[in-house]
């Protein structure tokens, strides 16, 4: 009797798996299969339905019911994906009052068009999250946010930190630095208008197919709203801490950008170098701007300039008064008339002292200067607050 009692329950469940697979697929292969590639499609339909429910989505209660129980016969089709909303339509669905809309009322119609799980290049629909002082910034007409890139930082270092006077990082005890991609992705979701850009991005310490692909990621999620500002970096210990050696970075930098460059516009690339060697590799989708992320290159040496000059759409220059700005393009005109360019084609991107002035933002101007990244300074809310206030009293003073 037990015997019997464990065959028919094995047979049952089988027959019950089998019929619940089946009638799912059959009731959903029309809705997805049109959106996701065949190989996710279920885990789309997991993420949508459980984050749907979450947000107050209304669904189908008969056809959200055999899904629960699919997803009872095989819990690991949900697992714990972190998906971001996405829609085709974003002109019609949007977000207002705590609950998703389209045009005929608070709910989103059945398989109306949002999918979880974004495989070929949807892009972010109206803000999930919201971030006030992002959006403020883009308020008062800020053009880019630009952030700085130290993955790790160290009480003693080998080299003086070149921006500032006693040679040290301005980084307070127990604070740090978020990391870029990560922080831009969710700006992107806050904002509309607004650029974002790297200053600067520490490229021979990264590998540069993963940062070719974060970043032509971003600017697909930002509709091209990325600057990818590089350098090389000053920090030994932080160059080694990340597995490459110091004393070369300069000559794999211009390795990793030729590569970068190759990945974001070349159907596939082959490339033979020092530092790195692909065959045949494809990256997809290509940046949304027209040839590419643009690439603005820091750094204040010969190298640097020539690097600029060579693969770059601009120069960034940080902590430069109005002297040392004049210096700097002085040194970047001959290394633009090597490379046979012009500035028609090349920007001069300047972070200022922090007690920046109307009218130096007037003599930037009179130098050249084609943007000004003013620090913002402190990150407690109520001195951003005081910073954002001054900041759009020289906006309108460069108007």
């Amino acid at each position: 009797r037990s015997q019997l009692s464990s065959q028919l329950s094995s047979q049952l469940g089988d027959q019950l798996d089998s019929q619940l697979s089946s009638q799912l697929e059959g009731q959903l292969d029309s809705q997805l299969r049109s959106q996701l590639y065949w190989s996710v499609w279920w885990r789309a339909w997991a993420g949508w339905y459980e984050g749907g429910k979450v947000l107050g989505v209304r669904f189908d209660e008969q056809k959200y019911d055999l899904f629960r129980r699919w997803c009872l016969c095989c819990p690991f089709v949900i697992g714990n994906e972190k998906v971001v909303l996405v829609s085709r339509n974003p002109s019609e669905i949007h977000w207002r009052a705590g609950v998703l809309h389209n045009e005929d009322g608070p709910s989103v119609k059945y398989a109306d068009g949002w999918s979880m799980y974004s495989i070929d290049g949807m892009r972010l629909d109206e803000q999930i999250v919201m971030r006030p002082e992002t959006q403020t910034i883009e308020q008062i007409g800020v053009d880019s946010l630009w952030m700085g890139e130290h993955v790790v930082l160290f009480d003693q270092t080998s080299n003086p930190y070149p921006g500032s006077r006693d040679g040290k990082l301005p980084v307070p005890e127990g604070g740090g630095m978020l990391d870029t991609v990560a922080t831009f992705g969710l700006i992107a979701g806050c904002t509309r208008r607004i650029r974002m850009g790297t200053g600067i991005t520490l490229l021979p310490q990264r590998n540069p197919v993963y940062t070719a692909k974060e970043f032509t990621t971003l600017d697909w999620l930002s509709e091209g709203r990325i600057d990818f500002g590089i350098g090389v970096g000053w920090c030994q210990e932080e160059v080694e801490a990340c597995g490459y050696s110091f004393g070369d970075r300069g000559r794999r930098c211009d390795e990793f950008i030729e590569v970068i460059k190759s990945l974001w516009s070349d159907p596939i690339t082959h490339y033979e170098g020092q530092h790195v060697q692909i065959k045949g590799a494809r990256m997809d989708p290509k940046p949304v701007q027209q040839g590419g992320i643009p690439m603005i290159v820091g750094g204040h040496s010969a190298a640097g300039f020539k690097r600029a000059a060579k693969y770059g759409q601009g120069w960034y220059g940080f902590q430069l008064n109005l002297e040392q700005t004049s210096a700097m393009k002085s040194e970047l005109n001959w290394a633009l008339e090597d490379q046979g360019r012009s500035w028609d084609e090349f920007e001069l991107i300047i972070t200022p002292p922090y007690g920046i002035t109307k009218d130096q933002i007037r003599a930037y101007q009179d130098l050249g200067v084609d943007r000004l990244i003013v620090h913002l300074g402190s990150q407690k809310p109520d001195r951003i607050d005081q910073r954002l206030s001054l900041v759009s009293d020289l906006i309108e003073a460069a108007a």
